[in-house]
């Protein structure tokens, strides 16, 4: 996977994804990784501060929270990204900003497993660069990053108890130049600009559902999904036109991926999850 490394002109990244600290690996790992990683030019990814169990976690080994845990391992810096930090404090923040290490915010994940919105509007205004991310199929089912800006959007007003703590434009920053940013590429990607690479999707704004159109970014924060994505470009090469995919067969593989699910589930024994209503 390394030997990848730079593949898809340059798109490719083989990053570490280290497991949370508490029960999943011992320390020394987290050491070992930072190293490495800082040796290869290599990012790392872990997901941290989610609960307040990893902040207990963390002050049993005399570390004041989980943040300063990771940074006390070599787990900070501007080639890493932290997923979640809900349980993150101002403190905290400041270790994330004074070490140019990033978040990526999971709204979507958060709410489905109840840890509650975290505090994105303050991590920003200490400086921290908050990207917007959707998680895990597992953990969030749908994997709709315009449905998780009006969610990220939501979760952070309802937190701050007021529609003034942030607007539409900074949650599209969100996923847009701050991705871009987070994972090194941000003077390549996360806006239409001379000197950047073409990626970018259209919107069919005509459906019923996002009239009418009086701010675009607004309609697309607040009122767009997945599908009403037209077009896709990635690097100047269309990929997607008017809802179809140019680079693979999409009815092969979806039924690929069914074929595949189901020896999964033969092999586990797994039959499907029952529901509580009849189903046919």
């Amino acid at each position: 996977m390394i030997a990848g490394r730079g593949a898809g002109d340059g798109r490719l990244q083989v990053w570490f994804g280290c497991r949370s600290a508490e029960p999943a690996c011992d320390l020394s790992l987290y050491d070992e990784v930072s190293e490495l990683a800082r040796a290869r030019d290599m990012g790392i990814t872990i997901h941290l501060a989610e609960l307040p169990s990893d902040n207990d976690f963390a002050r049993s080994l005399g570390f004041r929270s989980h943040v300063e845990l990771a940074g006390g391992h070599g787990l900070l810096g501007p080639r890493s990204v932290l997923a979640h930090c809900t349980v993150a404090d101002d403190d905290d923040n400041q270790l994330l900003t004074a070490s140019g290490t990033s978040v990526s915010h999971n709204p979507a994940n958060n709410a489905s497993a109840a840890w509650g919105p975290a505090a994105v509007t303050d991590m920003l205004e200490a400086g921290v660069n908050v990207a917007l991310g959707c998680d895990a199929a597992p953990s969030n089912a749908n994997l709709d990053l315009l449905r998780d800006m009006r969610i990220a959007c939501h979760s952070a007003r309802q937190r701050a108890g007021t529609r003034l703590a942030i607007g539409p434009e900074t949650v599209l920053e969100m996923a847009t130049l701050n991705g871009a940013k987070a994972i090194g590429l941000g003077d390549s990607l996360g806006s239409l600009e001379p000197g950047k690479k073409a990626d970018f999707i259209t919107i069919d704004t005509d459906a019923p559902h996002l009239q009418p159109v009086w701010n675009p970014v607004a309609t697309a924060v607040f009122a767009a999904q997945g599908r009403d994505v037209d077009t896709v470009v990635i690097n100047g090469q269309t990929v997607m036109r008017h809802r179809v995919v140019l680079t693979m067969d999409e009815a092969a593989v979806l039924e690929d991926v069914r074929g595949r699910y189901r020896a999964v589930a033969a092999r586990a024994g797994v039959s499907g999850l029952e529901s509580e209503w009849p189903t046919v």
